[in-house]
């Protein structure tokens, strides 16, 4: 009980700071993303997370390279989905979409009214891990 509950604090903190470094500097840096890819994902599978497989990756990968090429979010954000996408509920997209725009329009709105002007960027990684938390949850 004590291990799953470590794994997911470990999760957790893994999340605070790929956030909090993307609001910082607008990047998610390629070490991060190994962490995830070594560290965090046996977490997951230990944490019980349910595990749907490689299945439903091939059309998250094509989305994100698609959305990714056209520029609206970063490579960086298109890995980290990528990263997370054997755990993506196809069932709950909605709820996680939303919970996706919602986060990204808060950001761009107190920017707007903080610097009287539209963001250049918006650090996206908060709102992806917040939306894959809300799928996976529900």
């Amino acid at each position: 009980m004590f291990e799953k509950y470590f794994w997911l604090i470990v999760i957790v903190a893994w999340g605070c700071r790929v956030s909090y470094l993307d609001l910082r500097t607008f990047r998610i840096a390629n070490r991060d993303l190994g962490f995830g890819l070594l560290i965090i994902w046996p977490g997951m599978l230990i944490s019980n997370q349910q595990f749907l497989g490689l299945k439903g990756v091939v059309p998250t990968i094509f989305c994100c390279i698609l959305i990714g090429i056209f520029g609206l979010v970063g490579m960086g954000d298109v890995k980290l989905v990528l990263l997370f996408s054997p755990w993506l509920q196809r069932e709950n997209w909605l709820a996680a979409t939303l919970v996706l725009l919602a986060i990204a329009w808060a950001q761009i709105v107190v920017t707007l009214v903080r610097d009287r002007s539209l963001p250049q960027k918006v650090a996206f990684a908060p709102a992806i891990l917040l939306a894959l938390a809300v799928n996976m949850a529900s």
